[in-house]
């Protein structure tokens, strides 16, 4: 029992590291004196809306020329999700060439309820490789 327990609180430490990781990627410091990099997005902050419902980020990538990517969820019909691909610029800036304005989308065919996306990984060669799952 206190093998699970150990292994719990890891998890629980792990998911917060990892968290404050994401915070601190997302939001550009400086890193001489840790603070806001008020030159990165607007204000420090790089900001995409893949709808104007309810978007999730599973993960968030940097790619070898500073670009960095997000993978998540996107509700662009207001009913189902989809699993969609951001990028902005090293500068925080929206990379338009990137998709449709900056993002990417992946519907399953039908249609389905929920595609979701997990995790994500950039391969040695730049190909972006994307796990996750689809409920009907």
């Amino acid at each position: 029992m206190n093998c699970k327990l150990n292994t719990y609180h890891m998890k629980k430490t792990l998911l917060a590291t990892l968290l404050c990781a994401l915070f601190f990627v997302g939001n550009a410091q400086d890193p001489q004196t840790g603070t806001l990099d008020e030159t990165f997005g607007t204000d420090g902050v790089a900001r995409i809306s893949p709808s104007s419902y309810f978007d999730f980020i599973s993960a968030l990538l940097v790619q070898p020329d500073g670009k960095i990517l997000t993978v998540g969820r996107s509700r662009q019909d207001g009913a189902n999700y989809t699993v969609y691909t951001a990028r902005v610029n090293s500068d925080g800036t929206v990379d338009d060439i990137y998709g449709n304005g900056g993002v990417a989308l992946f519907q399953a065919d039908p249609l389905l309820y929920l595609n979701e996306s997990r995790d994500a990984v950039l391969a040695a060669d730049g190909t972006l490789m994307i796990a996750g799952h689809l409920y009907d």
